[in-house]
């Protein structure tokens, strides 16, 4: 059974905040401690089945002796309960606890921040000296990749990430304890004299002295409205006001003093107007109750009190320590049933929206539960992630893990968050002509790995598998997927250059794949045996899973097109790709059948050497050789309206393009290289043609231009090789299988 140990201040804010939370813990088998000094409340804890450690946590000095014998009383009790996962509550508790279990280390954190308080509110040197300390404090106290900080509003949270206090990562904003709805109704408004409600401990800082400026006023100018004050003092808080200061208000017939209150919920329902004129807080309980009871609400223009509200739609925000905004406040709402009314119906509203003790209960206890596993796909281009990765990513998601995707920057980042995955850009170049952009690339990914800590990560593309490789090594990354997606660019040319290079890059993986837990993914075999050969990688590290897989629903099989006949080449427009032999064919080809369509699908690719200049896109868009369609999203709408997908690429993975071509019913021409070679059945759902040779191809297309049912027989081949061999849903599959196998191997380590 799993401890979890709250640390707060003292027993009845637990009860009022935080015991719902503890019994639903206690209800999922937690064991549940609670540290704290206790007053009336502790029996009543011990009943419910919670095991008690008192706490001797002043909260009103600063003497050092009282404050160190405070933190040695935390230390003491957590090294004594060594409890699995701690929650800490209120400044104290946050600090002294917070010191104290990254010193014990204690396996996993929860803080709360309910509201920064009295030390980042008050002005003065002796504050602004006790607030640089506490700041100092607190990032000792949380700094910590298992501590996540549950901020109430988003100042605080803020205030805190300025301060450099936490990290970005660490942060869940949760507004406020929440409610139980069941046990606040909306009852009808009383008809007497408007009673206008303060609920809160009688703090300075809750802006008593305020409300009671304003009785004052709303009594001088003879406005008929009952100022009440529902609440204690607090000897502990040296902003409390005294004993006497309430007599002397009594005596004035200022207010009326309803003391500490039990049943708020019947409490509330003899208000007409809640208000609180606090001058800072977290997210005040009372006017989440105020808007479950459905009464219009008065409150502060400060962090916390204008998150609680719907300005002037749940209430009125009015200028901080401003008792004359009060007033007029108060006036306009005890002078408007209907808006009270209104302003009340619509709380309630926001409180079954937002402030719901259920929706709080359900993300404390998933934070209880611990960080999800995390798993960062890495690749170059962002709009390659989302043509061939993203759905292994949405069903990472959907098993249970934090996903996270690092791409280059590209305007189909906001479709990667649209999908629930965190991005981060990679300062990558695509040409790797600098070798301080390289290292940048580099130390990037060594930095994310190290904060974010994943558990696996799946890379893809030569840079991000060699960076990232490099990366996920030296910061001890549990498992790593290396997908090699093609020898690309650098293992096709020739030259002393390309020899160099060669040589370097091979050298690389080499280092990256000697990962003790690593798995290299190819989408061929003669790619698996080039790296098998070379001594890259070791047999049992090498998987071949046969592309990314397509989308068989997405990519169904259509008749073709009647006329024009059309040819269309899908792809970036690389002369790697067999752009420019496919130009040279459509030549030929246009030469003896001038009806006959050329598409092309893709764009130029600037940061890659082999991308063909826009002059030449030009040129041949004056010459009408080629309709040039741009990047297309709708790849199926296209190949609908076309007759043969062709790719006289130089080498490949496994182009996707062609898989997608054969769900579509196309016949295809490619070249016979590997990759291509392997992702068609020659002379059954397409031809093979000579790399680099224009004459074989424009023969190839005008061959499958005269045969029609050569060109259907190859079509529904096409489609029965995709419904075999690359269904999206088995692609998934076979990763998750990898992906299985990577963490077996952790969990045995």
């Amino acid at each position: 059974m799993k401890k979890l140990l709250f640390v707060v201040n003292v027993d009845w804010f637990f009860v009022s905040h935080r015991l719902p939370i503890a019994m639903a813990a206690q209800r999922e088998g937690y064991e549940i401690h609670l540290a704290c000094n206790f007053t009336d409340q502790a029996d009543y804890l011990a009943s419910l089945g919670f095991i008690l450690h008192q706490l001797d946590l002043s909260r009103s000095g600063t003497g050092l002796l009282a404050e160190i014998s405070a933190f040695k009383g935390i230390f003491v009790m957590l090294r004594k309960v060594k409890p699995d996962i701690v929650h800490l509550v209120t400044i104290k508790p946050v600090i002294y606890g917070g010191i104290a279990s990254r010193i014990l280390k204690t396996k996993q954190r929860v803080v709360s921040i309910s509201g920064l308080g009295y030390i980042f509110i008050a002005r003065g040197l002796r504050a602004s000296m006790l607030r640089f300390a506490v700041s100092k404090l607190y990032r000792f106290a949380l700094h910590s990749g298992n501590t996540k900080v549950i901020f109430q509003n988003p100042d605080d949270k803020q205030l805190l990430l300025d301060l450099g206090v936490i990290e970005p990562s660490q942060v869940v904003m949760i507004r406020g304890s929440g409610v139980d709805l069941s046990r606040y109704d909306v009852k009808p408004e009383p008809d007497a004299i408007p009673v206008i409600m303060l609920v809160a401990r009688l703090l300075i800082d809750k802006g008593v002295l305020e409300f009671v400026e304003a009785a004052r006023e709303l009594k001088h100018c003879g406005a008929s409205v009952r100022m009440v004050l529902v609440g204690d003092t607090d000897e502990g808080n040296p902003k409390s006001v005294s004993s006497a200061d309430i007599d002397g208000w009594l005596s004035e017939n200022l207010i009326e003093h309803w003391g500490y209150q039990k049943n708020i919920n019947d409490i509330m329902a003899k208000a007409n107007v809640v208000v609180l004129p606090s001058y800072r807080e977290g997210l005040p309980k009372s006017l989440i109750e105020a808007a479950a009871c459905g009464r219009a609400v008065i409150t502060t223009d400060v962090p916390g009190c204008r998150d609680a509200v719907t300005p002037n739609v749940t209430g009125l925000l009015v200028p901080v320590k401003k008792s004359a905004g009060l007033v007029d406040a108060i006036l306009q709402l005890t002078n408007d049933k209907v808006l009270r009314r209104n302003m009340g119906l619509a709380g309630r509203q926001l409180a079954e929206q937002a402030f719901d003790i259920k929706l709080v209960i359900k993300t404390h206890l998933q934070l209880y539960q611990g960080d999800k596993p995390k798993m960062i796909f890495v690749v170059n281009i962002a709009k390659f992630f989302l043509s061939h990765w993203l759905p292994e990513a949405q069903e990472a998601k959907a098993q249970g893990y934090d996903v996270h995707v690092a791409t280059m920057a590209g305007p189909e980042i906001p479709q990667i968050i649209a999908a629930g995955l965190t991005h981060h850009i990679i300062p990558l170049s695509r040409s790797g002509k600098n070798i301080f952009s390289e290292f940048k690339s580099f130390f990037y990914l060594l930095t994310l790995f190290r904060r974010l800590k994943p558990e696996l990560v799946h890379l893809m593309t030569i840079k991000p598998v060699i960076y990232g490789g490099l990366a996920a090594r030296l910061t001890r990354v549990p498992g790593v997927l290396a997908v090699v997606t093609g020898l690309g660019y650098v293992f096709i040319h020739h030259g002393m250059r390309a020899v160099l290079v060669r040589s370097l890059v091979s050298f690389l993986y080499k280092r990256v794949f000697a990962h003790p837990n690593l798995l290299a993914v190819f989408e061929n075999e003669s790619d698996m045996q080039s790296f098998l050969s070379a001594g890259i990688v070791v047999q049992p590290k090498a998987r071949i899973i046969n592309g990314a897989g397509v989308d068989l629903d997405k990519y169904r099989f259509e008749p073709e097109p009647l006329v024009p006949f059309t040819v269309t080449f899908a792809a970036r427009l690389l002369k790697d790709k067999g752009f420019l032999e496919f130009v040279a064919a459509a030549r030929l080809v246009k030469s003896k059948y001038p009806d006959i369509q050329f598409w092309v699908a893709g764009d130029t690719d600037e940061g890659n050497p082999a991308s063909v200049l826009p002059d030449l896109i030009q040129k041949l868009e004056k010459e009408q050789l080629l309709n040039f369609l741009g990047f297309r999203e709708d790849i199926p709408q296209v190949f609908s309206q076309s007759n043969l997908v062709v790719l006289p690429s130089y080498r490949e993975g496994l182009p996707k393009v062609l898989i997608e071509a054969a769900a579509c019913g196309r016949a295809i021409i490619t070249t016979d290289v590997p990759g291509c070679r392997h992702a068609i059945i020659p002379n059954v759902t397409g031809l093979l043609v000579p790399v680099r040779q224009v004459e074989p191809l424009a023969d190839a297309i005008e061959y499958l231009y005269n045969n029609p049912i050569k060109r259907r027989e190859m079509a529904e081949a096409g489609r029965k090789l995709a419904l075999q061999k690359y269904n999206i849903t088995n692609t998934v599959a076979a990763y998750f299988a990898l992906y299985a196998e990577l963490t077996s191997e952790i969990v045995n380590d």
